[in-house]
């Protein structure tokens, strides 16, 4: 073969090698597009049914996804069963791996669209730098252009994930899970598979690298699922001796002595988590809280704020103490999920501990979320 055919050939091989890139990331583009266009539409067909509800109490739900397609639709079947008189309709506007100052960017959108009677919020947990960073315009069509592929979007949101320390440590839904050892990496395919294999793999990889205090974190939530609640333990202060500033081990740990029975323990261990978190709630949070508020009362939109499950209410309250509690209507959900926490384990109503003392809801957290929401409505604003 001469030298000009070899040439070529490199060429055309470059050339597929290059195609073959291109034809990829324009399938996983349209496939990321039809994805997010199926859970939007899904999202967005029950708001406009919601909406086409007349003369309805229109409940707008604002959040991340701890609130996107979770408990919405159980809080309007529950508030309609209690036949008040009054026909309720609830719209969801949770987003995934969103942040307050992007909910605040839209709310005006979503005001003028949906015209709510009231706004419900439980919002703020992914200001602290492990969610996808609010872009502001640049004046750069080239930039413009490709913020707006979903691709872009993806690999930004993982290189983010990768250099952050992330809050949102999912262990129930994920496929592989790598643990490094002088360069050895185990792959545990479906961790949950079976209960021998994952602690075996767990055990493992913590023989591999004793100081992988993920390895015991996930160990732990593995025990912990399996109401072996002591062991659960044990393993979660073996991982607070490696990382002892993880607020999310201290979490963990006031989800498991609460559980256990043990209150005094799991404040204690409460009040720990939160002194490491620096501040309860980021600048950044207090500020667009605040705002929204502002924006809601100009709007004569009442404002519900609803804490997480598990953690307490005071320091939400705390952002608007300076006006006052009367005109907000605040959502406790710390006790009532600490005491059915203690009777039926964490994975009866958490399929996961992302917050460390609290995670996305099951179908059950999310009945019981909404049914105490249902209630504090229904008990402070229409006195029923």
């Amino acid at each position: 073969m001469s030298a000009a055919n070899k040439i070529t050939l490199l060429y055309q091989k470059i050339f597929l090698i290059l195609f073959g890139l291109f034809l990829t990331i324009v399938i996983l583009e349209i496939g990321l597009r039809i994805g997010g266009f199926t859970i939007l539409f899904m999202q967005e067909h029950g708001n406009r049914q919601s909406i086409k509800q007349k003369d309805s109490f229109r409940i707008m739900c604002l959040g991340e996804s701890t609130t996107r397609c979770q408990y919405s639709s159980y809080l309007e079947e529950i508030l309609n069963q209690r036949n008040i008189g009054i026909k309720f309709s609830v719209i969801d506007k949770g987003i995934d791996g969103t942040h307050t100052k992007e909910i605040l960017s839209e709310l005006k959108a979503n005001l003028d669209k949906y015209q709510p009677d009231m706004a419900i919020t439980m919002m703020g947990i992914n200001d602290g730098g492990s969610h996808m960073p609010y872009e502001t315009t640049s004046a750069s069509k080239i930039t413009l252009a490709l913020r707006s592929f979903k691709i872009y979007k993806l690999a930004r949101f993982l290189w983010l994930h990768a250099a952050t320390k992330s809050k949102e440590i999912v262990y129930q839904d994920f496929r592989y899970f790598n643990y490094n050892n002088d360069y050895k990496y185990i792959k545990l395919d479906r961790l949950y598979r079976s209960q021998d294999e994952s602690e075996q793999i767990l055990e493992k990889a913590i023989e591999l690298d004793p100081n992988n205090s993920l390895a015991y974190i996930a160990l732990g939530w593995f025990y912990q699922c399996q109401r072996r609640l002591v062991d659960s333990e044990q393993v979660m202060k073996k991982a607070m001796k490696i990382s002892p500033k993880n607020y999310n081990i201290f979490g963990r740990l006031s989800a498991i002595y609460s559980e256990i029975g043990e209150d005094k323990l799991a404040d204690i261990y409460a009040e720990k988590a939160n002194n490491l978190r620096g501040k309860y709630y980021e600048s950044t949070t207090v500020n667009n809280y605040r705002m929204l508020e502002q924006i809601l009362y100009r709007k004569n939109v009442k404002l519900v704020c609803m804490q997480y499950p598990m953690r307490n209410i005071e320091p939400l309250k705390n952002i608007f103490k300076e006006k006052g509690e009367s005109d907000i209507i605040f959502v406790d959900n710390e006790r009532i999920f600490k005491d059915v926490v203690r009777n039926e384990g964490c994975k009866t109503y958490f399929r996961d501990m992302f917050g460390g003392d609290f995670g996305h809801c099951t179908d059950k957290g999310n009945k019981l979320l909404a049914e105490n929401i249902a209630n504090t409505i229904l008990k402070e604003y229409f006195n029923k």
